[in-house]
């Protein structure tokens, strides 16, 4: 029952829309040396870097929650790679404080046809009244 509470008490901060080629949580790991991992890791978080460097609507949230959609040919469960960047990244940037379990309350992830080929829309929300 606590997850509906926390879905009530959500408010929509931005939506940050990622057209490209996506980062699979399988090629990451096998993705050989930890150096490897690192420039992929720097080049996603660059991206991200500039797509929050032009978002007029995000700024720092305390406790937070995120809906990613996509449409690639990556898995839905290897999607949290890219999620994985995406969040490190809001941290490094200083929209979030920490991305532990007392701030990153919860995430879905949702395969949509729908969104151009190579989409990736994450949807940021503030959780707002949290009593924990």
């Amino acid at each position: 029952m606590e997850e509906i509470n926390l879905l009530e008490n959500l408010n929509k901060v931005t939506t940050i829309i990622y057209d490209g080629p996506s980062l699979s949580l399988n090629s990451f790991y096998v993705g050989g040396h930890f150096s490897n991992r690192l420039r992929v890791k720097n080049k996603f978080k660059a991206i991200f870097q500039e797509i929050f460097k032009n978002d007029k609507d995000i700024r720092f949230m305390k406790k937070f929650y995120l809906s990613m959609k996509f449409n690639n040919r990556i898995d839905t469960d290897n999607q949290s790679g890219l999620i994985k960047v995406f969040v490190d990244t809001l941290k490094e940037d200083g929209y979030i404080e920490d991305d532990n379990k007392a701030f990153f309350k919860g995430m879905s992830i949702f395969y949509n046809p729908e969104l151009e080929k190579n989409t990736v829309q994450i949807d940021l929300y503030e959780i707002i009244d949290d009593e924990e």
